[in-house]
């Protein structure tokens, strides 16, 4: 796997000595951000109280593929598919963690900020002038 400069790449294959495109990054983590927002509030839904957590891991993934080319034009990634992937990787990585959250009553409204994926202290300060 090659390492550019897209946003999953940026986030996946730092290299040591290498310095990332900073503008990049700070895109990177803005749209962690906002996907975690997004599967938070789909999680919240009715319909998805009633799936087993694996059969709701796999539909947030296929979620992903539904809104990854409207995102993909916001996010300044190379493509949908680059988006799709970022947005499979936010599940793959929290989608369990927020499906436990919801079973155990807890706040999801703050469950981003709460697991530093968003308003990073001292780290997504700037993140509005790179946009």
């Amino acid at each position: 796997l090659a390492c550019g400069l897209s946003l999953l790449l940026v986030l996946t294959c730092a290299q040591p000595g290498v310095e990332p495109d900073e503008k990049k990054l700070q895109m990177g983590f803005i749209m962690r951000c906002v996907f975690c927002h997004i599967v938070v509030d789909i999680v919240q839904r009715p319909s998805f109280k009633k799936l087993s957590e694996d059969r709701a891991m796999r539909e947030l993934k296929t979620q992903c593929a539904g809104m990854s080319e409207q995102l993909g034009l916001a996010s300044g990634a190379s493509g949908p598919k680059e988006t799709e992937e970022f947005c499979k990787r936010v599940v793959s990585e929290y989608g369990n963690d927020i499906l436990d959250a919801r079973s155990l009553g807890e706040d999801l409204d703050s469950f981003c900020v709460r697991e530093q994926l968003c308003h990073r202290k001292g780290k997504d300060l700037k993140a509005d002038e790179l946009i």
